[in-house]
C-alpha cells in the first residue's frame, strides 16, 4: 500500500518537473513602417494601401535591429511638416542624423533631429511646400466613452471613442470618425494601451483636397512611440480617411 502511495507521488513530482513555465511576452520593439492585417470582424480597420507607398519618420532615435537602419531612406527629398506660431507648414527637410549607443540594450542608434518643431517627417513625391490649413484642437487626449469634435472646412466631425478602463491602461479600445451626415467609421482598433492614451497631434489638409487628415499618437504601451498617418485622398468605398502609413521606435529594456 505505502509502496504504491510513494510511486504515484515520484510519478507525480516527475511530471510537474517536466512541465515548462510559460512566461508572459511583452510588447517588441518595432521601428520599421508595419502593416495591420484587418480584422475579422464587421467593424473592420482599414489596412494600410500599398499602390502608392508613403514613409514616414518622427523626429526620435531608433534601434539598429539585425541590421536594419529604418533612418536609411530619409534623404533631401523628404518634407518637414511642423508648427511654427500656431500655424503649420510643409517644407523640404533640414534634419541631421547622429550615431549613438542605447545604454539600456546597447544597441546602436541613429538619431534625427531637425531645427523645427517638427510634427513628422513624410515621403510622399505628390505632397506641395507651403502654409497647410489645419483645424485647432482643443484637447487632443481620445479617452474611452468621451468625443472629441472640430471643424474644419465646415465640416464638423466627431471622434467617438470607446474601451475598458482599466488598472493597467485601456482594453478593446476603438476610435471612430464621423460627419454629421454621415455614420461611424472605424479608424483604430487595439486591444491594449499598456498606461498610455492615444492622441490626435493633427488635423488638416496635408494632402491639400480640400478634406480631412490626421495624425495619430497611438502607442501600444508606455514605452513606444507610434505615429498613425490617414489621408482622405486615399479613402475608398466613401469613407472620410485611409491610414497609409505607420512608424514606431521603442525604448523598453
Amino acid at each position: 500500500m505505502y509502496k504504491a502511495i510513494l510511486f504515484l507521488f515520484i510519478a507525480l513530482l516527475s511530471f510537474a518537473c517536466n512541465q515548462t513555465p510559460q512566461t508572459k511576452k511583452g510588447p517588441p520593439t518595432i521601428n520599421e513602417p508595419s502593416i495591420d492585417h484587418p480584422n475579422k470582424e464587421t467593424d473592420k480597420e482599414a489596412p494600410i494601401k500599398n499602390d502608392s507607398p508613403i514613409n514616414i519618420l518622427m523626429p526620435t532615435f531608433y534601434r539598429i535591429i539585425d541590421g536594419i537602419n529604418p533612418t536609411k531612406k530619409l534623404n533631401k527629398n523628404w518634407l518637414d511638416l511642423f508648427e511654427l506660431d500656431g500655424d503649420f507648414f510643409m517644407e523640404q527637410t533640414k534634419h541631421s542624423i547622429k550615431k549613438g549607443i542605447d545604454e539600456c540594450t546597447g544597441d546602436k542608434l541613429r538619431i534625427i533631429s531637425t531645427n523645427r518643431n517638427t510634427i513628422l517627417l513624410i515621403d510622399f513625391p505628390t505632397l506641395s511646400i507651403g502654409k497647410v490649413n489645419a483645424s485647432i484642437i482643443n484637447d487632443s487626449e481620445l479617452l474611452p466613452n468621451k468625443s472629441l469634435e472640430l471643424l474644419f472646412n465646415e465640416t464638423k466631425f466627431t471622434f467617438r471613442s470607446e474601451g475598458i478602463q482599466s488598472d493597467s491602461g485601456i482594453e478593446n479600445f476603438k476610435l471612430f470618425i464621423k460627419t454629421k451626415q454621415g455614420k461611424d467609421e472605424l479608424l483604430l482598433k487595439m486591444e491594449e494601451l499598456e498606461d498610455t492614451v492615444v492622441n490626435l497631434l493633427f488635423a488638416g489638409d496635408i494632402d491639400r483636397d480640400g478634406k480631412l487628415d490626421i495624425i495619430l499618437d497611438a502607442p501600444r504601451h508606455y514605452e513606444e512611440k507610434r505615429m498613425l498617418l490617414f489621408l482622405s485622398s486615399k479613402a475608398k468605398n466613401g469613407n472620410l480617411l485611409q491610414k497609409v502609413a505607420e512608424i514606431r521606435s521603442g525604448f523598453d529594456c
